[in-house]
């Protein structure tokens, strides 16, 4: 029950008050370091967008949490997920 509450309350957050936008949310630690995006890096955009029905903005932002949001009630084999972080690596090299 307390879990449920703490995602709506995120959820209505991130509904409301856009991370694009707002200077309240983390910052990636990685990109502020070493300036490449993570597998995670806009998500909270991502999520942002889903919530607005914007569904080819949020797999823009973030193809890694939109795949994984795609396939929340089924376990993704070992092989989708060394495969999203490869998408992620060659996205930041190129």
């Amino acid at each position: 029950m307390l879990v449920g509450g703490v995602c709506a309350a995120v959820a209505a957050l991130l509904y409301f008050y856009d991370p694009a936008l707002s200077s309240f949310y983390p910052s990636c630690p990685l990109r502020a370091l070493t300036g490449l995006l993570c597998p995670f890096c806009g998500g909270l955009r991502a999520a942002h967008e889903l919530l607005h029905g914007r569904v080819l903005e949020a797999a823009a932002l973030n193809p890694f949490l939109f795949a994984a949001g795609l396939a929340w009630p089924v376990v993704p084999p070992r092989w989708t997920a060394i495969g999203a972080v490869l998408f992620m690596a060659a996205r930041n090299l190129g």
